[in-house]
């Protein structure tokens, strides 16, 4: 069994009376007499030009070398052999560093775009009747083939259409001034563009969920025809297992309508117009992209033509399988930096309580959701044998709280309605100091958009997540790192 498996909410409970514990540890406060110790044997060492190295004191008093320490698990743990380092360890800022800097280099993709060749004697076809939602529109099937052969179907398909509204917290709205398109929903349309066949899924597969099974569903028909855009918005979780959106451009003329789809300061530009079909020769593609549906993304204003997209909704078909036995995190710096550094004495030899703030939003508060750089340290927390819980950050009460809020109470008798959260609820503070804390907040900047989805949403919207990492002391954590290997 995996770590986080082994831990329930009476481990959260544990964890959070740890941090709440304002008395420090005995295990503390030997770890400072050490330190203090361990800094004056150093300067002597310099003075004397001595050979470096380092020892470690397992207690005060009777300053165990790391070869007695070495001695006493192999009387205690016959059968597991520790082998101290070859080198001496680094002090614990460094180690610091270097797991910040490890963490810091991740960057897993967010995205995963590609074309597909239309061949003139395999059309791609679309059948579409006429919107339910559009009573101006008149009755009737139509066939639309790619490539395209007969432009004046274009104008049947704008007229099968009916304005596309978009979600604003959890209402519908339609506000020509937040986007302007044409829709047409799954139930009236069908289309011969097999998005399994093609091996699009299999690619998002592969680079976005880990080799994870995914189902993608048909959601709608866009058109964006002169002068339509969508201004920044995320798209909205329908469900749990939901992890990202596929978009497929169709090849039609048309200047203008880029897609950007934005991830922390990087941006990713999908100029469809330019490149659906080529100039020199004829050919046209499917263009196609697909993304973590909490990223922000727009549509910046079609020029000319019209913009025809099918867009999908991709599920996680096992959410369930969280560490896939494909996933090899030995391939991540991060990993091996976070495992050296358990390895080290000098670092939190008393232990230590990590929280990671995870890069992606989140509807649901599941290990088997996550995404990109949030997924790759979970597993090297997991695979380094160490107790992970996710927890969503809480905002309200003039402050942020991490952990189980589900009812207010009555919150009269305390002071502040946060001294009352805190004491009543399994919760601690986010800028709690007992907390060493890797990275910022998801989503600040993101967050503005979280309003804005492409649907309404009463049930499932997007919030601030956090890998709360339980780090054993160095005597205890050493033993699942040696048989870990």
């Amino acid at each position: 069994m995996t770590a986080f498996e082994l831990v329930g909410e009476s481990g959260w409970n544990n964890v959070v009376s740890v941090i709440k514990s304002s008395k420090k540890s005995e295990d503390d406060e030997e770890l400072e007499e050490v330190e203090e110790e361990e800094e004056e044997e150093e300067e002597e060492e310099e003075e004397k030009g001595e050979e470096k190295g380092e020892e470690m004191e397992e207690d005060v008093d009777d300053e165990k070398s790391w070869e007695k320490v070495d001695n006493e698990k192999e009387e205690m743990e016959s059968e597991i052999t520790i082998q101290p380092p070859q080198v001496p360890p680094v002090d614990q800022s460094t180690s610091m560093r270097n797991l910040r800097e490890s963490l810091s280099k991740i960057n897993s993709a967010f995205s995963v775009s590609g074309e597909i060749y239309v061949d003139k004697n395999e059309p791609l076809v679309v059948f579409f009747d006429t919107d339910k939602d559009n009573k101006q529109s008149k009755g009737g099937a139509h066939r639309m083939e790619f490539p395209l052969t007969d432009s004046t179907i274009i104008n049947k398909l704008v007229e099968a259409c009916s304005p596309a509204s978009f979600g604003f917290k959890t209402e519908t709205v339609l506000n020509l001034e937040y986007r302007q398109a044409l829709k047409i929903d799954s139930s009236n349309f069908l289309t011969s563009f097999d998005v399994y066949r093609n091996g699009i899924v299999d690619v998002i597969s592969k680079t976005l969920v880990s080799n994870a099974p995914v189902c993608a569903e048909l959601h709608k028909l866009n058109v964006y025809g002169p002068g339509g855009f969508f201004k920044p918005h995320v798209d909205t979780p329908l469900t749990t297992d939901m992890f990202g959106s596929l978009v497929v451009c169709l090849p039609a003329k048309f200047e203008g309508g880029v897609l950007r789809v934005t991830k922390d300061e990087l941006t990713k530009r999908f100029d469809w117009g330019r490149t659906c079909i080529d100039e020199n020769n004829g050919d046209q593609y499917v263009q196609w992209v697909a993304f973590f549906s909490d990223c922000p993304h727009d549509i910046t204003p079609v020029t000319s033509g019209h913009r025809i997209t099918l867009t999908y909704n991709l599920y996680k078909r096992s959410p369930n399988e969280v560490l896939s036995p494909q996933i090899d995190v030995q391939d991540f710096s991060f990993y091996r930096e976070l495992k050296a550094s358990l390895m080290n004495p000098n670092f939190f030899n008393s232990g230590a309580i990590f929280g990671f703030h995870c890069q992606h939003s989140y509807q649901s508060v599941e290990f088997d959701m996550l995404k990109g750089n949030d997924m790759v340290v979970f597993q090297a927390a997991v695979h380094c044998g160490l107790n992970v819980y996710l927890k969503s950050i809480v905002d309200g009460y003039g402050d942020s709280f991490i952990g189980n809020v589900s009812e207010e109470g009555n919150g009269g008798q305390y002071e502040s309605k946060d001294k009352f959260i805190e004491e009543s609820f399994d919760v601690v503070r986010v800028r709690d100091d007992r907390i060493t804390w890797f990275g910022s907040r998801a989503g600040k900047k993101s967050h503005a958009y979280l309003h804005y989805g492409n649907e309404a949403s009463i049930s499932h919207v997007y919030s601030s997540v956090v890998l709360v990492v339980e780090v054993p002391s160095f005597k205890q954590r050493i033993k699942a790192l040696t048989v870990a290997e």
